[in-house]
């Protein structure tokens, strides 16, 4: 299976891709679908019941009040996953904004912090937190780390019975411990990698995006939204796990910046795609 993927900019109305009708029939049945548009089975059932312009307005008013909650509610599959990044204390505003799927939080902790003109006022900042929002328990896929020294380790001198009428009594080393592999801990260390290629200010390191992508899907094809494309990273991710993406920034110069990377990556590792659409 190949991947397809489609970038576009705000200009592209990418907060209503449906008819409004379809919209209403999500929020007023409380139905939620498992792709980004409805079947046309239902669609037919709402006409029929034929409701005026002002009642699908006063819906639709009401939806755009919740702001982007709504739209993330409005496509996600049910035990589909929203990662997003902030410091504080905007966290704790995201967070509260939706208290209902907020489930937990990971540390990306930096190799590089930041904020040294305001070293003497705070400490510098070395970590950014990851929300996790979801209605039903997701897949989960964690990402062992090996090599490590065993549970339970320890390193005993025990004596060997065939003793050498040279050498005496023989010892060796006698370890004994469990596994060596690990399960993820929340705190999880990545270093930038803008030092090789700075695309944008806020750009995350491909290898952070790629953990996480990892980390939520036990299969490919799946799909990936980025309503804040900046540099692509989410989106070269995606495509390096075989992922559908949907790319979306709101700046034509950074939306430009972010397309040549991702048109690098995909040109010098010879990425096959089916459906590969640019709209301004």
């Amino acid at each position: 299976m190949r991947p397809s993927i489609w970038l576009g900019t705000t200009n592209c109305r990418w907060d209503n891709p449906i008819e409004l009708e379809d919209y209403a029939i999500i929020r007023g049945k409380k139905i939620y679908y498992n792709e980004f548009l409805t079947i046309e089975e239902t669609k037919n059932t709402f006409r029929k019941k034929k409701l005026s312009k002002k009642v699908l307005k006063n819906i639709w008013n009401k939806i755009c009040k919740k702001g982007l909650w709504s739209h993330y509610d409005r496509i996600i599959k049910d035990n589909g996953i929203i990662i997003m990044f902030a410091q504080a204390p905007f966290d704790k505003v995201l967070g509260y904004s939706n208290l209902k799927n907020l489930r937990y939080e990971w540390i990306w902790e930096k190799t590089q912090a930041t904020g040294y003109l305001n070293a003497n006022r705070m400490p510098m900042k070395a970590h950014e937190n990851i929300l996790i929002f979801y209605k039903k328990l997701p897949s989960y896929n964690p990402q062992k780390t090996f090599g490590h020294k065993p549970a339970n380790f320890s390193n005993k001198k025990a004596e060997i019975h065939n003793k050498s009428s040279l050498y005496g009594k023989v010892t060796r080393d006698c370890i004994t411990g469990g596994q060596t592999d690990r399960y993820p801990r929340s705190v999880i260390k990545f270093s930038s990698d803008k030092q090789k290629e700075h695309y944008h200010e806020t750009q995350k390191p491909l290898l952070l995006i790629d953990y996480l992508i990892k980390s939520y899907s036990t299969t490919e094809g799946l799909n990936i939204l980025d309503n804040c494309s900046g540099s692509n990273s989410t989106a070269i991710a995606g495509l390096l796990n075989n992922m559908n993406v949907i790319a979306i920034e709101k700046d034509l110069e950074i939306f430009n910046s972010g397309l040549d990377r991702l048109l690098k990556y995909i040109n010098e590792r010879n990425i096959k795609i089916d459906n590969f659409v640019v709209s301004y």
